[in-house]
């Protein structure tokens, strides 16, 4: 079994707005993720977005697929349906 993943811990509460960059840009790079500690988003917002999330991936495919824009790329974006590996060409499949 593999390891367990560590991700970064970005605290904005430093004020070091440079160094805050540099972190998340090293993070990205890094685990492509993040952890982001002190940004002042309120708590009940926080866990009102969870809800709403698990509302919206709660809905069947078919609803979902109506908002899938494969134009412009945005929008719901089925399982699997993105290629991510950078050797292979972009877009979706």
């Amino acid at each position: 079994m593999a390891g367990t993943l560590q991700l970064p811990l970005v605290d904005l509460f430093s004020g070091d707005r440079a160094a805050a960059v540099r972190s998340i840009r090293q993070a990205c790079l890094d685990h492509g993720f993040f952890y982001l500690t002190n940004h002042g988003i309120d708590g009940e917002l926080y866990r009102q977005v969870f809800r709403e999330s698990e509302k919206f991936f709660s809905l069947p495919l078919d609803a979902k697929l109506k908002l899938v824009d494969s134009v412009d790329h945005y929008g719901y974006i089925p399982p699997h349906a993105e290629i991510l590996d950078p050797a292979e060409p972009q877009g979706l499949t």
